[in-house]
């Protein structure tokens, strides 16, 4: 046992050279009924957790290749849904918004340190797996459909080489 884990939304975890970045749940000091989710990374080898982000609603973060960028799925305070890449110290290197009107991304993995696979949720309530690259801000060239949308239910994708293994 590393440590008691805090309080969280969802049972995501990711794992990269000794840490573990997962969410926990926290309110509002003063406002109870206004909650979060932050990410937070333990390291397992001193057991010492440290809080990357504050005040926001991230889950299900993922560790780049070299471990040095955390991606994770975020909402804000206008209901919008974004994807945040993030260094590990909390700062935010890029957002990126889904590609059509009502997207919703979820379950971020890295493919390599520059490209993602994504699971998107579509406004028709379909979903499709997604390969996407932050080498280009253009969104007509940074999606590119590895499943096309389908009515099953997509998650949790690995990468593994050149396959994509998820849940479906």
């Amino acid at each position: 046992r590393i440590r008691q884990r805090n309080i969280s939304s969802e049972d995501w975890l990711a794992y990269h050279n000794g840490a573990i970045a997962y969410t926990a749940y926290a309110v509002h000091p003063r406002w109870g009924l206004t909650d979060y989710s932050d990410i937070y990374l333990l390291d397992i080898t001193t057991r010492k957790e440290r809080r990357l982000t504050s005040g926001g609603r991230n889950f299900t973060p993922a560790f780049s290749r070299d471990g040095e960028k955390l991606a994770a799925v975020a909402y804000t305070d206008s209901a919008e849904n974004e994807l945040r890449l993030l260094d590990r110290e909390g700062r935010v290197l890029e957002r990126i918004t889904p590609p059509g009107q009502g997207d919703l991304f979820v379950h971020p993995q890295f493919d390599t340190d520059t490209s993602l696979v994504v699971a998107v949720r579509h406004a028709d309530a379909t979903m499709s797996l997604q390969w996407l690259t932050t080498e280009t801000a253009e969104t007509a060239n940074r999606f590119q459909p590895l499943l096309l949308p389908t009515n099953a239910i997509l998650g949790y994708p690995v990468v593994s080489g050149k396959r994509v293994y998820f849940v479906s």
